[in-house]
């Protein structure tokens, strides 16, 4: 499938072919498990900070680092499942892979179909490769640097591409968390003039901004980690969008010391800008 892409490495080309069916397997897996009650409490465990991890999250998890070291044995692999890595240790890595082997675990257990996984690849602490899939529609979305971002669904393969985002316009298109809504988020939101509003859960919202769906996705209050950005940002880095940290007005950094996230907004192409 060479000739989808630009001006990308071929060995990135390459290895995101092998990556998409990774991501696939570890779907399946986790569909596997979307039947079961999750009120059960032996269904569902939690994390000191409170968010919930389910024996869906640690198969995927086992089924993508196994493949992905299969795939290429020097590159390490940082996952929410997996043991973090020190610092220390990270710092020397030229590229990592950052995976989140389930993100959207409450809207799994919801089964509402708004979960999906991610698998991303940075080097020098930048995106370079990313792949997202929801198995719940069986639509996946990839993007390589330089190379451009694609959905593929039953009707075949189509490239992204944001909508054009001017701040100061009526009734831009906001997507937020439907999970995790916050205060300084919904006042950011009531900023703008008539605008529209739709919740929706895991790093749909960053493709849905990619295929223009949606124009900007504000985090304001941000507890999100590496894995929950790092392969939906290049994907819509490569529609043409950015993701962008609020306070520096810098792309987001990935295999930082601190793996959460800034406060940070994943928006369309921005051709107009003012402050709030």
């Amino acid at each position: 499938m060479k000739n989808q892409y630009h001006d990308s490495d071929p060995y990135l080309e390459e290895l995101v072919e092998k990556v998409k069916p990774i991501a696939i397997m570890a779907g399946d897996a986790i569909m596997h498990f979307y039947d079961q009650d999750y009120q059960n409490p032996e269904s569902v465990s939690f994390k000191t900070d409170n968010s919930p991890v389910t024996r869906a999250d640690k198969i995927s998890h086992q089924i993508i680092d196994e493949e992905l070291r299969k795939l290429d044995p020097a590159i390490p692999v940082l996952s929410e499942e997996g043991m973090i890595i020190p610092f220390e240790e990270r710092q020397k890595y030229r590229r990592l892979w950052i995976v989140d082997p389930l993100d959207g675990t409450r809207e799994f257990i919801d089964k509402n179909g708004e979960f999906t996984i991610h698998i991303g690849l940075v080097e020098s602490g930048n995106p370079i490769l990313g792949v997202v899939y929801a198995p719940a529609t069986r639509t996946m979305w990839w993007g390589v640097k330089r190379g451009g971002s694609f959905r593929g669904d039953i009707d075949g393969i189509h490239q992204l591409k944001v909508n054009s985002l001017d701040m100061k316009s009526s009734g831009i298109k906001i997507t937020h968390s439907r999970s995790h809504m916050d205060k300084a988020t919904d006042i950011y939101i009531r900023s703008f003039d008539k605008p529209t509003t739709i919740p929706m859960g895991s790093s749909l919202k960053f493709m849905k901004i990619a295929e223009g769906e949606f124009d900007i996705y504000p985090k304001m209050s941000s507890k999100m980690k590496e894995w929950d950005t790092c392969a939906p940002q290049i994907i819509l880095e490569e529609a043409g969008g950015m993701v962008v940290c609020v306070e520096k007005g810098r792309p987001l950094e990935y295999n930082k010391e601190e793996l959460t996230q800034p406060d940070f907004l994943a928006m369309g192409n921005l051709i107009a800008y003012y402050e709030y």
